[in-house]
């Protein structure tokens, strides 16, 4: 005759349940400020990345352009095709040996407004200290060539 022992499992105490559900809470609320910090410093370093990369990109354009820097109303054409020593992009006669000075068809998108659009600044020759309106992810400055991030966040908190 064999014995067999027999095992009734049974299921977790509301109590069990309600301690695990508290932890779980808990190691949330830890981690998530954590995780959203993180997320904020990584748009930083990408906004000042794409900044830093695009001032240098147009400073290399005023070097070969006889010290001009690409127009406002062209910038994205003259940044992203080939040009001539006058910055056309085409129509001319001239060779378009200069640029591109950035890959692809488009601006990097600034990582804050998701908007890689261009704006003119406020009063050119000035650094801005704010945001000019229409949503554009950047300001350019066609008289020093300076670019700049156009977001609420860059200006309030001076990163």
């Amino acid at each position: 005759m064999s014995l067999t022992m027999r095992r009734h499992s049974r299921g977790f105490t509301l109590i069990e349940v309600m301690i695990v559900v508290m932890i779980m809470a808990i190691l949330a609320g830890a981690l998530i400020p954590k995780l959203s910090s993180s997320t904020t410093d990584a748009k930083k370093s990408s906004l000042k990345f794409n900044a830093q990369t695009m001032q240098t990109q147009i400073q290399v354009y005023a070097s070969e352009h006889n010290g001009s820097f690409p127009a406002l109303a062209t910038f994205v054409n003259q940044m992203t095709l080939p040009t001539d020593v006058n910055g056309l992009t085409t129509g001319s006669a001239l060779p378009y040996n200069y640029g591109p000075y950035i890959q692809g068809t488009q601006l990097p998108t600034n990582p804050f407004n998701l908007s890689n659009a261009i704006v003119g600044v406020a009063t050119q020759g000035q650094i801005p200290t704010a945001v000019v309106t229409g949503g554009a992810g950047w300001q350019y400055d066609s008289s020093n060539g300076g670019f700049y991030p156009n977001d609420v966040e860059y200006y309030q908190a001076g990163f």
